[in-house]
């Protein structure tokens, strides 16, 4: 028993806490980084619903949907064999509570995955939207309604910090490695 305690308390004088403590906050940054980018290609889910013989599922680029230039996608599927449906067209309107309309098409060239239908919709006001998306495939239609919050837009740096710590962090992560090799020698 006392020979492990002595192994344990020679290892902490031998700095092995400090670098097993460095090792882990890179490791856990690593992964918080790695993490950070790792997204969907339609972005986050805003709801899924099922109409007829069709699923269609709602992404959004950004979450909360904030105003000015929105990507809203969607994936247009068949309900029976969930195989994605290429030739449908995807209409969409937004209304406020203020009463103000938007109409948009959503199409698969906007799109950088196509399978998804994108559009961008300048949205100009915060509050509650009440989205409809109408999607036809030859004679059959299909209707989902969606309530929407929209955000108030974020302020730049807010919107951009994950990538504006990173060089500073970067620097610090340097300079504490160039302070631990000169304290080692």
């Amino acid at each position: 028993m006392r020979s492990r305690y002595m192994i344990f308390v020679g290892a902490l004088s031998r700095g092995l806490p400090r670098r097993l403590l460095l090792c882990s906050l890179l490791g856990v940054l690593s992964i918080w980084v790695l993490t950070i980018s790792a997204l969907a290609d339609g972005g986050t889910v805003l709801c899924q619903r099922t109409s007829d013989s069709i699923v269609v599922t709602v992404f959004s680029a950004q979450t909360p949907v904030r105003t000015g230039i929105s990507d809203i996608s969607f994936l247009v599927e068949s309900a029976t064999d969930s195989h994605p449906i290429l030739d449908a067209r995807v209409l969409v309107e937004l209304e406020s509570e203020s009463g103000k309309t938007l109409h948009a098409e959503a199409t698969r060239a906007l799109a950088r995955n196509k399978l998804l239908y994108c559009c961008l919709l300048d949205l100009p006001e915060a509050g509650h939207w009440t989205m409809k998306v109408l999607v036809k495939r030859g004679t059959g239609r299909s209707v989902l309604i969606h309530h929407l919050q929209v955000a108030k837009r974020q302020a730049p740096v807010l919107a951009y910090w994950k990538l504006l710590i990173f060089p500073p962090l970067l620097t610090f992560l340097f300079m504490a490695n160039q302070f631990l090799r000169r304290s080692r020698a």
